[in-house]
């Protein structure tokens, strides 16, 4: 498939799992905490931001496995899933939040998207330069930062505490 404006397509690297994107994601954000960084084989962590109605399994779901991650950076359980036959990363979920973070290497093709946010930069490789706006991970103790779909219209890139269950 070509990518458009409205929809995208990808899937993992044996191609058991593909997926479509519909429309523009919310945010595309680059995470360095260690367990993305770990998820996904490299310095960081580029993702995209979907609604769930607007990420579609078109084929492979016999294949995709899920990973409980419970010991993150912000507190919050991670649900990660995976390709069983070839390992590759495909997305994550915050247990506080409906939407899936794509995995930005599983999207076929080029995209022009540009980051609108950074977390975890206290992790960053030393080689990799901040490429946007920082966002502090902890509010306080009680508040984890996590962009909501009403921030994406703002220009600042302002983000709402979702607080930990």
């Amino acid at each position: 498939m070509t990518p458009s404006p409205d929809q995208w397509s990808g899937g993992c690297l044996c191609k058991s799992v593909r997926y479509t994107l519909r429309g523009q994601p919310t945010y595309f954000a680059i995470c360095h905490c260690s367990n993305c960084k770990k998820f996904s084989g490299s310095a960081f962590m580029d993702v995209a931001f979907y609604r769930p109605e607007d990420y579609i399994i078109n084929s492979g779901k016999e294949y995709m496995k899920q990973y409980i991650d419970r010991e993150t950076g912000s507190g919050l359980t991670v649900i990660r899933t995976f390709c069983s036959n070839c390992g590759s990363s495909l997305s994550l979920k915050m247990e506080t939040d409906e939407r899936i973070l794509v995995n930005g290497g599983t999207i076929d093709g080029k995209f022009d998207w540009i980051p609108t946010m950074e977390i975890f930069v206290e992790n960053r490789r030393k080689f990799v330069p901040i490429l946007c706006r920082p966002v502090p991970e902890v509010v306080d103790a009680n508040e984890v930062v996590i962009p909501t779909p009403e921030d994406s219209s703002t220009s600042t890139g302002h983000v709402s505490p979702i607080r930990p269950s």
